[in-house]
């Protein structure tokens, strides 16, 4: 899907004016670059761009009220001048997945006084020596890079008021209210959550030791063994001909008899493993 026709379902009946939250994530943007927005969204707080093949952000409207803005998997190299020209109070930018390889690059976000967070995860500049401290003597007003401080601290959760989601709970019969209309921003957070939680586990493995290897190696070998199958009736049917045909093949009647013995006990035996009721033998018989 288009962006234009993505940004019109977004809309559902409103006005632009109406829109706090935008996201887009994973359409498709014609040559690269922003379509259907534009200054319309006078009130737009956040607004999601990521995965949608952006090369350019040339095209983005002016919007004063605009938060943050997510990036992330684009294509995006640099022209990020504009974003300081027409989003003057942009606080959190996520450009991670792009292709930024220079620090110069990213020089325009000087220009952005209301920056605290920024990431660049996966990006090339990442390789770069001293790349945190680089990045942080470059942009003096960033609080978070990559999801962490100057000192390493991990940022914490926070909703787009300022106030952790743990206090908001705590206010009277408000967490009431708002459980269930979680924003964009707060589903971000639980996914990011779960991200470190799998890497955690990922880390994990590995250290299982020799006992918690042999106990997960019988259990799917148990799990994997089939059901040991009965030997064809006919087959042992025939094995009784075979003995009398060799030893004597004139004992016709003792044949006979053994034969029918082993037929019995075959079925029988059948009739066991299949977890048959004996009444049901009755009824057969």
């Amino acid at each position: 899907m288009d962006m234009k026709k993505r940004v019109s379902l977004e809309l559902r009946h409103r006005s632009p004016a109406e829109v706090q939250e935008l996201v887009l994530d994973n359409c498709r943007s014609d040559e690269g670059k922003i379509e259907g927005i534009t200054e319309e969204f006078s009130n737009l707080e956040l607004l999601s761009l990521t995965n949608v093949g952006l090369t350019s952000v040339a095209d983005i409207p002016k919007l004063d009220k605009l938060k943050k803005l997510e990036l992330s998997d684009n294509r995006i190299s640099g022209g990020l001048e504009v974003l300081a020209e027409r989003l003057v109070n942009l606080t959190h930018l996520n450009l991670s997945g792009n292709k930024f390889k220079d620090l110069s690059t990213l020089e325009p976000l000087k220009k952005l006084p209301q920056l605290k967070s920024l990431d660049l995860f996966n990006c090339e500049v990442t390789n770069l020596g001293a790349y945190r401290d680089s990045i942080f003597t470059l942009l003096p007003q960033l609080t978070y890079l990559d999801g962490y401080d100057v000192d390493n601290c991990e940022a914490s959760d926070f909703d787009d008021d300022g106030d952790s989601i743990d206090e908001l709970d705590g206010e009277g019969g408000e967490s009431k209210e708002r459980r269930g209309r979680e924003t964009p921003m707060m589903m971000r957070m639980m996914r990011k959550k779960t991200t470190r939680t799998r890497l955690r586990l990922k880390e994990r493995r590995g250290r299982e030791t020799p006992m918690m290897m042999r106990m997960m190696r019988t259990t799917i070998n148990l799990d994997r063994c089939p059901p040991t199958p009965l030997p064809s009736p006919l087959i042992l049917g025939c094995v009784p001909f075979l003995i009398q045909a060799c030893f004597s093949p004139q004992t016709k009647i003792t044949f006979s008899f053994l034969f029918i013995g082993n037929s019995c006990f075959v079925f029988y035996s059948t009739f066991l493993n299949s977890g048959m009721k004996s009444s049901s033998l009755v009824q057969i018989i």
